[in-house]
């Protein structure tokens, strides 16, 4: 047998991980079978139909791949409406291909980071929810505090991009002096990029604070 699947020991894995049967495991390895992409849409379908009405899994996936990782298991959960319970429950039906480890939340591996940027990154919608929830915890929130700029500047809001660079300081209480600083450098620096380009600057910087 010799196929895709044969030669990619992350979808064997996957594939051990959701088949009942070695019998099961190899029938769905036929060259016209399963691939990393199916089984990821398999996954999170599952659990769309699970969760349907009760979560948005548009959000959840969007907010997944758009925020900077580590993600503090509150925020998501905050932003995307959900419970930790239920968090984690979608964790086991997608095998963990992202997981909670200390209260953070961490992709497992690059195939499923690479299906979730395709499919979930561009999510406007889900990038005002993530800025609009980063802009009213910026001042309680050390994690959104330090990556608040870069959402609003996403989510074109110029105005509150300007108002927080220029008119706000940041609490350095939980993020000590050095990263205050860079982050007051950011912010100014994206509304000076904002005001001259008129599009986005978050391309321009990493999430490395």
């Amino acid at each position: 047998m010799t196929n895709g699947a044969d030669k990619n020991p992350r979808l064997q894995t996957y594939m051990l991980s959701e088949s009942s049967s070695i019998d099961e495991m190899l029938s769905q390895m036929k060259p016209e079978g399963k691939t990393m992409n199916s089984l990821f849409k398999e996954f999170i379908d599952g659990a769309q139909r699970q969760y349907n009405g009760i979560v948005d899994i548009e959000t959840l996936f969007s907010a997944l791949i758009n925020l900077p990782r580590p993600i503090p298991v509150d925020v998501l959960c905050e932003i995307s409406g959900i419970s930790i319970d239920a968090l984690v429950s979608i964790s086991v039906e997608c095998r963990r291909g992202f997981y909670i480890e200390d209260s953070f939340i961490f992709l497992k591996d690059e195939d499923f980071e690479t299906y979730l940027r395709s499919c979930y990154e561009n999510n406007q919608e889900a990038i005002e929810t993530i800025s609009e929830y980063m802009y009213l915890n910026r001042t309680s929130n050390s994690y959104c505090s330090r990556y608040v700029h870069i959402f609003i500047d996403k989510a074109n809001s110029f105005e509150k991009l300007v108002g927080i660079a220029l008119n706000e300081k940041v609490d350095g209480s939980d993020l000590g002096i050095a990263q205050v600083n860079q982050i007051m450098k950011q912010r100014i620096q994206y509304a000076i990029c904002t005001e001259k380009t008129g599009d986005e600057c978050s391309t321009k910087s990493s999430f490395g604070m």
